[in-house]
């Protein structure tokens, strides 16, 4: 079995490299996904750059 994957480093790493070579843009959604897919490019999991389909399960549960 394979070491278990640090995805903060990961994407710490995809950040830092965002700082050195920005996405140039107009922060539009095209632009906000660029930057999304970027950072989660190692967490195929994630759907990098992909809109999520509603997640009804996902609700605060108000404690």
């Amino acid at each position: 079995m394979g070491h278990p994957i640090d995805e903060g480093l990961l994407t710490a790493n995809r950040i830092r490299e965002l700082e050195l070579f920005p996405v140039v843009g107009h922060f539009d959604t095209l632009h906000l996904q660029t930057i999304h897919r970027r950072i989660f490019q190692d967490l195929p999991h994630h759907h990098p750059g992909q809109f999520r389909r509603d997640a009804p399960a996902w609700v605060e549960s108000g404690n």
